[in-house]
């Protein structure tokens, strides 16, 4: 059996990519080198449940969840809920590799997600028969990264092969739309900053363009207001994106 760990963090779009593409849609013969996950372990907490579900609905899967609670950073609670979860599994079938790729999450969701894998690896005695695999996603250049080379995918990169269609990010981040696939297709005031809105209808012919622009973007809090003030901390980080949209549109000024 082949896990893949997956850390959901506030922005569940990169999770959605590396599972497609480890799942082995349009990967080439030579890219086997990375298993395709048996099963995949998604680990969140409570305000980021929601995007845990988002991603198993869009890829369409049921996955196993280990739940966090409100203990996202506390190194006990993330280690015991990922070896739980993989002492689970190994009484169900043995276990080949596990793959833990810590995009997204906090950062003790990543220190301690590593250690939790190598503890229980130890644990069980099957450091010469398990294989481990721990990856990121370079945003820069949308690879796949080991801790050695090669990263993946081995040509072009991984939106040459993973095909996100605009509502798929959409609804990854729990935005709604009105009027899909028209020219008057908006998203509803408060869902999300305007100018996102118009970059979806410049881009929406250029994914990588769409990637970069939600990719960045990190929603927190469980009400609607709190999410539109983290919204807002942000809108300096995207002000580039602004400038170059606005100017296109002037309803934006």
């Amino acid at each position: 059996m082949n896990i893949l760990i997956l850390l959901v963090g506030s922005n569940p779009l990169p999770n959605y990519i590396v599972s497609d593409y480890l799942m082995g849609k349009g990967r080439a013969e030579a890219e086997n080198a990375l298993p395709e996950p048996d099963k995949i372990i998604l680990v969140h907490s409570n305000d980021t449940e929601e995007f845990a579900k988002r991603v198993s609905n869009k890829l369409n899967i049921q996955p196993e969840y280990v739940d966090l609670n409100t203990d996202e950073r506390n190194p006990s609670v993330i280690v015991k809920g990922i070896q739980d979860k993989l002492d689970e599994l190994a009484k169900a079938d043995a276990i080949n590799t596990i793959h833990l790729n810590y995009t997204g999450g906090t950062k003790p969701m990543s220190l301690y997600g590593s250690i939790a894998v190598s503890e229980w690896i130890e644990k069980e005695g099957k450091k010469d028969t398990i294989r481990v695999i721990l990856s990121d996603i370079d945003p820069k250049n949308h690879k796949i990264v080991l801790r050695d080379k090669p990263d993946y995918p081995l040509d072009g990169d991984l939106l040459d092969i993973v095909k996100v269609k605009t509502d798929t990010v959409l609804d990854l981040h729990d935005m709604k739309m009105v009027n899909p696939g028209t020219q008057l297709m908006t998203i509803p005031e408060g869902e999300l900053m305007e100018f996102a809105y118009q970059a979806i209808n410049k881009y929406r012919t250029n994914q990588k363009q769409i990637f970069q622009i939600f990719s960045n973007i990190r929603i927190r809090g469980r009400s609607s207001q709190d999410r539109e003030r983290s919204i807002g901390r942000q809108q300096a980080d995207f002000q580039a994106n602004f400038n170059q949209i606005s100017t296109e549109f002037p309803s934006l000024g």
